[in-house]
């Protein structure tokens, strides 16, 4: 038997002709899948890729929320203290009103007491005028009038007469003591 048979039969050498033919067919069609894979596998790293620099940015955006969230929550306890202090202020400030409010109606309390007081002596001094123009004088004899009680200047007779307080040796006051002086007794003193 010829060992070099096998390839020189004409049945097997067209089988392999045509296996050849189709081997290089799918071999062709394996590269062409093997491109196409790679190709997947190139848009399959470009969308990693582009994954990571979307998770990197989106990582950045989380830090600058968090930045942004702990400035706030910053602002917002500086802005809290803030708004202590300005009410503690406005306490301070109204309670200051209050007692300036509560000083303002004692006195005025006082110069109502005070106007009802002079109202009421001056009514009293009315009706001791009026009771005083009613008297008669030819009852009771009429009162010196100022010319009766001034000294004479001009008369001689007048100048060394010494009056009782000339001879106690005391000086003559002026003020609330003297005849002329206006009472003031009934006066009350602002608070």
């Amino acid at each position: 038997m010829n060992i070099f048979y096998p390839l020189f039969h004409p049945r097997k050498a067209l089988r392999a002709f045509a296996r050849e033919s189709e081997l290089q067919t799918q071999l062709a069609e394996a590269e062409a899948a093997q491109a196409q894979l790679q190709q997947r596998v190139e848009e399959a790293e470009r969308l990693v890729a582009e994954a990571e620099r979307k998770v990197e940015a989106y990582r950045q955006r989380m830090e600058q929320a968090e930045k942004h969230e702990e400035a706030i929550i910053a602002a917002k306890e500086d802005l809290r203290q803030q708004l202590e202090a300005e009410r503690a202020e406005t306490e301070e400030a109204m309670r200051e009103i209050t007692e300036r409010l509560d000083k303002v109606d004692r006195l005025r309390d006082a110069y109502e007491r005070r106007i009802a007081h002079l109202r009421h002596a001056l009514a009293e001094a009315h009706t001791r005028l009026q009771f005083m123009e009613s008297i008669d004088p030819d009852t009771l004899g009429a009162p010196p009038t100022v010319i009766d009680l001034k000294p004479e200047e001009n008369d001689p007779s007048q100048r060394n007469v010494e009056t009782p307080r000339h001879r106690s040796g005391k000086p003559e006051r002026k003020g609330a003591d003297a005849p002329d002086a206006q009472p003031t007794d009934w006066l009350m003193d602002l608070p």
